[in-house]
C-alpha cells in the first residue's frame, strides 16, 4: 500500500476513532499527486458512515462489504440505511468495478 494510517498516528493527532474520517482524509492528504477520486472499503456501517463525511471534503466512494458477516441481509439493510454508495457480496467482486 502506498499510504497507511494506523491507530498510533490517530492517536498522537488526537483524532477520534471511526466513523469520524479524520484517518481517511490523511490517507488521502498523503497521496501524491492528490487523487480525483477515491474509495473506502468496509465491513461495517462506521466504515460508510466515515466515506460519507470524507466525501464532503474529498471525493471518496463508500463501498461496503458484506462477506464474513452471520447475518448479510441485516447488514446489507444496515448499509443502505447509512446509503453505502456500493454494496459488494465478497471483496473479489471489485475487480468488476475496475474492469
Amino acid at each position: 500500500f502506498q499510504t497507511v494510517i494506523t491507530l498510533d498516528e490517530i492517536t498522537e493527532a488526537g483524532a477520534n476513532l471511526l466513523p469520524d474520517p479524520w484517518a481517511l482524509l490523511e490517507a488521502a492528504r498523503h497521496l501524491k499527486p492528490t487523487p480525483a477520486r477515491s474509495a473506502y472499503i468496509g465491513a461495517n456501517p462506521a466504515d460508510v458512515i466515515a466515506a460519507r463525511a470524507a466525501n464532503q471534503i474529498v471525493p471518496f466512494t463508500a463501498i461496503a462489504c458484506l462477506a464474513g458477516a452471520p447475518d448479510k441481509e441485516v447488514l446489507r439493510a444496515e448499509f443502505e440505511t447509512v446509503k453505502a454508495q456500493i454494496i459488494l457480496g465478497h471483496p473479489n467482486n471489485l475487480k468488476e468495478l475496475v474492469e
